[in-house]
């Protein structure tokens, strides 16, 4: 297992190195609240393809067979289903008025407000197609897939963002710019790697047995995930509402900074997910659980500084621009919420398993009232660190609880 894991994540690793490079020449292309605007947006529209897909490619991992039939099966429902709700559920949220609501109200965008609802609405179904084939891919288990869609999706995602970006300098609103140029990588994304990973599994049929099945694991997960993206967006929400899209910036570059966190637990979960739903141990698959966040949270206190180390650097070479002043501050005080929100996952990897998905429903829905609750509170005393220390402290507690049930199971 733990070799999957490093031969995935070492990929990853040279991928988000080369990531790094690029930080400076969004930072250039784009003026400092447009950056903070997209941060935002993206920040936000990331994680709805977990709700949209009403959960199914949890069940699409953790059902997936060594049948070839059954394979086809579950991509089969899966894919067809998800793609007529996507496009049924987006199509109406484009024709009504909520949208634009949306826009003005909670993401604070004042120009091009109808094209940018479009573009980023179509940018949320193709990241939806592109959860399932992901899923997918990890349901395969094999670890030269998840290298491959990983590289193929560092090339599309960044390539058509910057050229877009580059070739129309001239334009002012380099957010829907930058959103054209994403909307081009992920449909070349899903080309590319449905024929490339999916096509020979396709047959035009759901199975509506296995959906109803799935549904019932799938739909448990959909109030987490709904309460996760609040607890997310609530950050950036109130740093914008009281302090405007410059700061919001400062937070977007210091998450950016972070992003090693993150992809070193996205790999993980790749390769552990399917290790652990495989595993007809529950004992077993407890003590594997624990010994990774052991190994994790040393890897972290490792990183940690590494991290700070290159903020000051990029600093110092002028490689971030002199109006990003605190974002060393941030990424310290951001790193110690985000190591805890990452490392979630694995518990909640195991409550999955036990068939008790409503515990993961459960914590992220309380994660979010608090979040929200101490952040509004806390960025009226503390300002914009307050908020981020409130959050860190959510995650935290959600961590440790998590930890403890698992314990007890």
């Amino acid at each position: 297992m733990y070799k999957k894991i490093l031969a995935v994540m070492g990929v990853d690793t040279v991928i988000k190195s080369i990531g790094y490079f690029l930080i400076p020449i969004y930072l250039y292309l784009m003026p400092k609240n447009d950056f903070g605007e997209f941060g935002y947006i993206y920040g936000v529209i990331i994680l709805l393809p977990q709700i949209i897909t009403l959960g199914l490619y949890v069940p699409q991992i953790k059902e997936f067979s060594s049948q070839e039939e059954c394979k086809k099966k579950i991509f089969s429902s899966t894919i067809l289903f998800v793609t007529i709700f996507a496009i049924i559920i987006l199509t109406i949220f484009i024709c009504s008025d909520f949208l634009e609501y949306i826009e003005i109200k909670i993401f604070k965008i004042e120009s091009q407000v109808k094209l940018k609802g479009i573009v980023f609405t179509i940018l949320i179904f193709t990241m939806t197609i592109n959860l399932i084939i992901y899923s997918h891919v990890i349901a395969l288990n094999n670890s030269k897939n998840i290298i491959s869609y990983n590289i193929i999706k560092f090339i599309t995602g960044n390539f058509f963002a910057i050229s877009v970006l580059y070739l129309f300098e001239r334009e002012p609103d380099t957010t829907l710019l930058r959103g054209y140029g994403l909307l081009i990588g992920d449909i070349l994304l899903i080309v590319c790697t449905y024929f490339i990973f999916c096509y020979r599994y396709q047959k035009f049929a759901i199975d509506i047995k296995y959906l109803k099945k799935s549904l019932k694991i799938g739909l448990l997960i959909v109030p987490g995930a709904i309460a996760s993206v609040i607890s997310s967006m609530s950050d950036r929400y109130f740093i914008n509402k009281y302090y405007g899209l410059s700061d919001v910036a400062e937070f977007n570059l210091a998450m950016q900074f972070l992003l090693p966190i993150q992809l070193i637990m996205i790999s993980v979960q790749t390769v552990f997910t399917t290790e652990i739903y495989n595993e007809k141990s529950i004992k077993l698959a407890l003590s594997k659980t624990k010994d990774l966040i052991k190994k994790l949270m040393y890897s972290f206190l490792i990183i940690i500084p590494i991290l700070v180390s290159c903020s000051e650097m990029s600093k110092y070479l002028n490689i971030i621009p002199e109006n990003y002043k605190e974002t060393t501050e941030l990424i310290i005080i951001l790193s110690i919420g985000i190591v805890s929100l990452t490392m979630q996952q694995l518990p909640f990897n195991l409550f999955i398993k036990k068939n008790k998905a409503y515990l993961v429903t459960v914590l992220t829905i309380l994660s979010a009232l608090m979040t929200v609750f101490l952040g509004s509170i806390s960025i009226h005393l503390y300002g914009t660190y307050g908020c981020i220390i409130s959050s860190g402290f959510v995650n935290i507690l959600i961590l440790i609880i998590s930890i403890k049930l698992i314990k007890g199971m």
